[in-house]
């Protein structure tokens, strides 16, 4: 259900990715370095996720590039703030960025909002 309405934007590596809306960085990973259409790189890619206190939604990017996220856990971030750079990590088949909104469901588990 976390990925029922994501996205998937080809875009190369290393164009940046801005913030959808004003928002907090809750969570980032940009340590990996590769990716590949094998499963064995299932959850090996960089991401960044951002809570919207106004939406009460999280954003997540996904695939970034190594080392590709411009912000740290606890920035406060505006819309359309650079917070990252596009990338092919993880199981990927071409570099692009991955898209989704997420929120709480009533069973306290993340859904994918349309």
């Amino acid at each position: 259900m976390n990925n029922r309405y994501s996205i998937d934007f080809k875009i190369p590596s290393n164009d940046t990715i801005c913030s959808v809306d004003d928002g907090i960085v809750i969570e980032a990973i940009s340590g990996y370095k590769h990716g590949g259409k094998s499963d064995n790189w299932k959850g090996y890619d960089n991401y960044l996720w951002v809570y919207h206190p106004k939406l009460n939604l999280i954003s997540v990017y996904a695939h970034l590039k190594f080392n590709g996220i411009l912000v740290k856990i606890g920035d406060e971030i505006k819309a359309v703030q650079p917070i990252g750079l596009s990338g092919n990590t993880g199981y990927s088949t071409e570099p692009h960025l991955h898209f989704h909104l997420l929120k709480l469901n009533r069973e306290n588990k993340w859904e994918s909002v349309p």
